[in-house]
């Protein structure tokens, strides 16, 4: 799982792509009220209990690893982390938006070199910087709006570049599937509309690209007359891949996902009956302040930042997901939305982090086993071998990267 994107809404720099971009039987089975139906040799799970597990059974975590925070020395402090990855040798790399940068750590979370730097040019990234990953022993940043695809050591040496076409599809959120990084792009059709035909997820940094799977049309944003508009909330996919290439998708507006094998072959679906949060009008205002402000942050001109704020729309009810996380072992982590609708008046929205510390998990038949709840204000971006890695916020609003063990 990567953070390349929001279910929940659109990063600001995906708002400036796309401005950029157009100019059997049923009946119990086992504890917790599941009812199974197999149909066709497809496994379908319907979830109505509070899960199988009993006091003391539940799973926790460990945390291992932690740099950042307010006491942090000055190049181990964070401005918006976007990706973070983790090599065989323990290296702990860490992708900052507001810094143009990728920070590298050792185990014990002691500095070791820097990659790239503000700028425009060959081996610089610019502010459209959506995300990074590891990938034998080379640094690749992805970075759609500037120099597309760039390739690092991880003592920063620069080592070149792959384009990165936007008008392909603008790319919503990045992964790695296997050996291969791969893009969920939102396609420009003739007519002027955005993702009709839905979103393709294809590899990325590679001479030809494969799809791996093309995923329902989103619906947060179409285009009139050849601009944006958008409806904050509205449904959205949602998709993860585990190692071996296995995969869940499914919309965020509707707790039911579908597993894929790695061939592709759907063998389970999973569901749970969820009730939905109205989208206040706090909310609204605390959005579009957010957006507002991250956009200018992000140096968009005024005149393009008031006709997104005049123009934008939102969805009743927010979605109940707001992320979904399958690992190599079948289990499946469904994170539920915050508790939006309760926005105080004077309260800052976090556009990159709408979900609850609340997950609930699925064991790999598709049974509800219970939730796991994380610690603090901890947000997870990825699982690697086990580790939840992530960032967490003090009470000032600053950032620590994270590493912490699930344990079963």
């Amino acid at each position: 799982m990567n953070r390349g994107s929001l279910p929940l809404g659109f990063t600001v720099a995906t708002l400036l792509l796309v401005l950029q971009a157009c100019g059997g039987e049923a009946g119990p089975d086992g504890p917790g009220d599941v009812a199974v139906t197999d149909s066709a040799g497809i496994r379908i799970v319907d979830n109505t209990g509070d899960g199988v597990w009993s006091d003391g059974e539940s799973w926790g975590v460990d945390e291992i690893f932690r740099v950042g925070g307010i006491d942090a020395e000055t190049d181990a402090m964070f401005g918006q982390i976007i990706s973070v990855d983790v090599d065989d040798r323990g290296r702990v790399f860490v992708a900052d938006q507001q810094a143009r940068r990728v920070s590298v750590f050792d185990a014990d979370g002691a500095l070791l070199s820097t990659v790239g730097q503000p700028g425009s040019g060959p081996g610089e990234i610019g502010p459209m910087f959506m995300g990074m990953f590891e990938r034998g022993g080379e640094v690749w940043t992805i970075d759609p709006g500037s120099q597309g695809i760039q390739k690092f050591s991880p003592d920063g040496e620069f080592l070149g570049a792959t384009p990165f076409d936007i008008m392909g599809g603008v790319p919503i959120r990045m992964d790695e599937v296997g050996t291969a990084v791969v893009a969920q792009r939102r396609s420009m059709e003739m007519d002027g509309s955005l993702g009709a035909r839905g979103d393709a997820v294809t590899t990325i940094g590679v001479d030809t690209a494969d799809t791996l799977m093309v995923l329902p049309a989103g619906e947060s944003v179409t285009l009139q007359g050849g601009m944006p508009e958008f409806n904050f909330f509205a449904p959205e996919p949602l998709w993860d891949a585990a190692a071996d290439g296995s995969t869940v998708r499914g919309m965020n507006n509707a707790f039911r996902f579908e597993i894929r094998d790695p061939s592709g072959e759907l063998t389970r679906i999973v569901m749970r009956n969820v009730d939905a949060q109205p989208v206040t009008e706090q909310a609204q205002r605390a959005v579009l302040d957010a957006v507002r402000e991250q956009m200018v942050q992000a140096g968009a001109p005024e005149q393009m930042v008031q006709p997104i704020i005049d123009q934008a729309t939102f969805a009743e009810t927010f979605p109940p997901v707001a992320q979904v996380l399958l690992e190599v072992d079948g289990h499946l982590w469904v994170q539920r939305t915050g508790a939006l609708s309760d926005v105080a008046e004077d309260e800052a929205l976090d556009l990159q982090d709408l979900g609850s510390p609340l997950w609930d998990v699925f064991d790999p038949e598709g049974v509800f086993l219970g939730q796991i709840e994380l610690p603090g204000r901890f947000q997870p971006l990825r699982m690697i071998d086990g580790v939840l890695w992530g960032l967490d916020r003090d009470d000032l609003d600053v950032s620590s990267v994270v590493g912490m063990r699930v344990v079963r």
